[in-house]
């Protein structure tokens, strides 16, 4: 086998062996993903809280967790040991609409530092796109933005909840 021909395997084996996930810069085609403090992070649970108050009254505010809780509408979070969050606050429109850091519309990282304490960090950029709304889901996709360590990007549905399932 020639060297050219040696090269091209080495490559090809090398970059088939990389793990490392890029940083999303834009929407990406999958189930929403990316990294809180660091560290993956994949959603497994998405819904609406209309409990948490707005600065807009039309907006709603989607809860995405890495995990599957007892109740479809958490009213508070479960005993699991992964408490990284993320949160968003966005027009209940089938539109997009950009998040930046300071202004109405907030995405917000949530995670618990080494020593126990809640951190929340906001999104320095993203955005949100609703593409279907029914009474009982949303089906959209989001990008957000903090860091290098803090970000998501993908494809969600989340549970319509009322406050009463919340109470």
């Amino acid at each position: 086998m020639s060297i050219n021909r040696w090269c091209l395997v080495i490559f090809i084996g090398l970059a088939g062996c990389t793990n490392a996930k890029s940083v999303a810069t834009d929407y990406i085609e999958a189930d929403l993903s990316g990294q809180i403090d660091g560290r993956d992070w994949l959603y497994k649970h998405a819904y609406t809280d209309p409990t948490i108050k707005t600065p807009n009254e039309d907006d709603v505010v989607f809860v995405f967790l890495p995990y599957i809780p007892k109740d479809k509408c958490p009213k508070s979070q479960d005993d699991a040991s992964d408490h990284r969050s993320v949160m968003v606050a966005a027009p209940q429109q089938t539109k997009q609409v950009k998040i930046k850091a300071g202004t109405q519309r907030n995405l917000v990282f949530q995670y618990d530092d080494k020593a126990g304490d809640q951190v929340a960090k906001s999104a320095k950029k993203g955005k949100i796109k609703l593409l279907k709304i029914t009474p009982d889901k949303v089906v959209g996709k989001l990008f957000g933005r903090f860091s290098d360590t803090n970000w998501v990007s993908g494809n969600f549905t989340a549970i319509v909840c009322n406050s009463l399932d919340l109470r």
